[in-house]
């Protein structure tokens, strides 16, 4: 993805990388290939940026807020917005018009920075950059990082160079969309360069005090059970098999806290240990034997760049459904049929050695801990 940045050959490459923090894993990625590109030596310059950062208030709103509030509080109108907007080329004009109403001074920023190339993890600012391009009020090289295994039809913007992509199945959508096949790269989603080399895992093990003799379940704590401590514990006590569990809570301290003292509280036969944010998420990945969480592009990769099976839960409808599906289609994941179920199939995999180490050779076969360099 970033081994041969466009330039003419003489002077060195100026990056610009875009991103939208409507949820976490567009940002994820754009900071795995600022660090990827920072390694080359052929780069004169690399900065990354979050477009919402230079965007009028109400346009951050709609983007972050207003966002995560649709797929939290009205996942069904989620569905049916993501599926009536998932039609190729029809919804240019209207975006367009949306984005130059709200991004004077993110357009200023790009001109001012004068890139070589525009690698954008989101699709609005690959809709400004090629409307820019349109003009000629930008000369520059534009590439698209789709962020999911899936490519929806919002990703789909005139004047692009290349589009990096997951698998084949995304080549052959595009290509039936219009996208000339030689525009296309399979290179998988981009995550930290530090998934190239996992560390050992007993090693992690052991420096972090968790045991041998117990399975180690990572839980993604700020998205799993809606976010609701009492959801979380239920499911921690419907558990039979002894685990250790790690209960990653992210940023939100309020979260963490109010599970810390119901933990606290119940008694549930297993080893909990509870923590916000973490920025050697890929050592904790390394030491578990399970993943329990929404299925989110960048979480889908990094558990398949670390061998870690996950176990889907309520992933948001659309985007999250797709990657679910990449998940079961290739043997790396389960999906239970609802919330009750989810501690039995835990249990099923816990009690299944054969079938979980099966499911993680699965994981290590599509993973692409490398894709931030291709």
């Amino acid at each position: 993805m970033v081994g041969r940045p466009p330039g003419d050959g003489m002077s060195k490459a100026r990056i610009l990388i875009l991103s939208v923090g409507a949820g976490s894993g567009h940002n994820r990625a754009a900071q795995a290939l600022h660090k990827a590109f920072g390694q080359l030596p052929q780069v004169a310059c690399v900065e990354w940026i979050d477009c919402l950062e230079y965007a009028s208030r109400p346009f951050r709103d709609l983007y972050s807020r207003q966002f995560l509030w649709l797929v939290r509080t009205a996942p069904a109108l989620w569905a049916w917005a993501f599926e009536k907007t998932d039609v190729p080329w029809q919804q240019r004009h209207l975006r367009e018009l949306l984005e130059r109403l709200n991004t004077r001074a993110l357009v200023r920023k790009i001109q001012g920075f004068g890139p070589t190339a525009c690698v954008c993890t989101h699709f609005t600012p690959a809709v400004i950059i090629a409307r820019m391009l349109g003009r000629q009020t930008l000369a520059t090289h534009l590439s698209i990082i789709v962020t999911d295994f899936y490519v929806h039809a919002s990703w789909l913007t005139r004047r692009v160079c290349r589009y990096f992509v997951t698998h084949e199945e995304n080549r052959v959508q595009l290509e039936a969309a219009g996208v000339p096949g030689d525009r296309i790269s399979i290179t998988g989603i981009p995550i930290d360069p530090v998934f190239e080399n996992p560390p050992d895992r007993s090693g992690v093990r052991q420096s972090t005090g968790l045991r041998e003799d117990r399975p180690v379940i990572l839980l993604c704590a700020g998205t799993a059970g809606g976010g609701k401590p009492e959801a979380i514990l239920r499911f921690l006590a419907a558990i039979r098999t002894p685990a250790q569990f790690v209960i990653v809570c992210g940023r939100n301290e309020k979260l963490r806290t109010h599970l810390s003292q119901a933990v606290g509280r119940q008694t549930t036969g297993h080893d909990i240990r509870i923590m916000g944010y973490t920025d050697c998420i890929h050592e904790w990945m390394a030491a578990a034997d399970l993943y329990i969480g929404k299925p989110g592009g960048l979480s889908t990769a990094e558990c398949l760049a670390s061998g870690l099976p996950m176990v889907v839960w309520d992933p948001v409808p659309g985007q999250e459904i797709f990657n679910a599906g990449y998940l079961v289609e290739h043997g790396a994941g389960v999906v239970p049929s609802s919330g009750e179920t989810l501690p039995w199939k835990v249990d099923r995999l816990l009690q299944d050695p054969n079938r979980l180490a099966a499911m993680k050779q699965a994981a290590h076969r599509v993973g692409q801990p490398d894709a931030a360099h291709r």
